[in-house]
């Protein structure tokens, strides 16, 4: 399998097994609507809420090794968790709290990504058609 399919997998395993809210964005979601797009890394959307950034940090750095010595201060100042697989592909974990993004990972679906790899990921069009609802 695709070391990227194989790297969102992992990491959906992680934050699903631990409970922890979460959205794959980026390339992934533009591929969901047929928008073909090169990507090199797993872009997820983690939701932590505001006070809760330590424990989600600590469980995906127990998971995965991090691309900079300073990831948690890094994560705790920028509110994104810089992650790599073994294999080398890039995790960019964006720590989520605001009510928009906790909206925005609560429509998201899963996604037959792969035959077989449902993918927990965000859907442009039921947010698209949400936003016209309550704007009109």
């Amino acid at each position: 399998m695709n070391v990227l399919i194989d790297a969102a997998i992992a990491v959906q395993r992680v934050l699903e097994e631990a409970g922890i809210g979460f959205c794959f964005i980026g390339g992934f979601a533009a591929q969901r609507h047929a928008e073909p797009r090169v990507t090199r890394d797993v872009d997820v959307a983690v939701l932590t809420g505001l006070g809760n950034e330590a424990h989600v940090i600590d469980v995906l750095l127990a998971a995965f090794p991090a691309r900079r010595s300073d990831a948690r201060a890094f994560a705790e100042r920028y509110r994104v968790l810089l992650l790599s697989t073994a294999a080398g592909v890039g995790i960019d974990a964006t720590l989520t709290a605001l009510p928009f993004e906790s909206d925005m990972i609560a429509r998201s679906s899963k996604f037959e990504f792969a035959p077989g790899v449902l993918l927990q990921i965000f859907d442009f069009f039921t947010a698209h058609h949400r936003h016209r609802r309550t704007v009109q």
